[in-house]
């Protein structure tokens, strides 16, 4: 696996550039941003990502809620476990706190 690296210098700078069109959204604060992530991780991803049923899926099925889910990080590949532990990070988080105004 090659190594997953994610420039949070960049990110600190997306947050700080972006963080009015989020609070200022409207209805509501919200935001989307365009090529946030490294394509060739989010290729990798999607190669390695199970279809619904390679691997045991917690399912929903409501009307308001059509989904899979999984049980365990595990059963996914290596970049979208990495991708995951990513999203959790301290340096992420702290991120999407500068983007949404919430910082400590």
């Amino acid at each position: 696996m090659k190594e997953v690296k994610i420039n949070f210098e960049k990110l600190n700078e997306v947050a700080e550039t972006n963080r009015s069109k989020y609070i200022n959204g409207n209805p509501f604060p919200h935001i989307y941003l365009d090529n946030l992530f490294d394509e060739e991780l989010l290729s990798d991803m999607v190669s390695e990502f199970p279809n619904a049923h390679d691997i045991d899926w917690i399912k929903f099925n409501e009307t308001t809620s059509k989904k899979l889910a999984s049980k365990d990080e595990l059963q996914f590949g290596p970049y979208t476990r990495t991708f995951i532990h990513i999203l959790n990070s301290k340096p992420f988080l702290t991120f999407l706190e500068k983007l949404t105004g919430i910082e400590n």
